[in-house]
């Protein structure tokens, strides 16, 4: 199982799961000891304005609804979602860079 969120600001994340897009806390967040938890980041550093912008649009994000049948589909063979509107995971994180050209994206 995997997982994706981008982190916002002071301790917060920002993901989409069951409860479509929401805002939550790091220091709440609880995982089992043998849950591994990696931390990506982009290779060069981007301007402000961009990281801004990223999370603009994350938390523009927030309530839009989750979709459980796209986030199983788009574990196989990846397919052109760009007209959905729904969210899960991996499409939210996606979405949000690709917006500012940063990762080409077919979510």
């Amino acid at each position: 199982m995997s997982h994706a969120m981008i982190y916002v600001a002071r301790g917060s994340v920002m993901d989409s799961t069951n409860n479509g897009v929401n805002l939550k806390n790091i220091q709440k967040i609880f995982y089992e000891d043998d849950c591994s938890i990696y931390v990506l980041r982009l290779v060069n550093p981007i301007e402000e304005s961009l990281t801004d912008n990223v999370i603009d649009f994350v938390r523009a994000s927030t309530g839009t609804p989750y979709s459980m049948r796209e986030a199983v589909l788009s574990a196989g063979e990846i397919k052109d979602f760009n007209g959905n509107e729904k969210m899960f995971c991996s499409r939210l994180v996606a979405r949000a860079y690709a917006r500012e050209a940063l990762i080409n994206s077919v979510f």
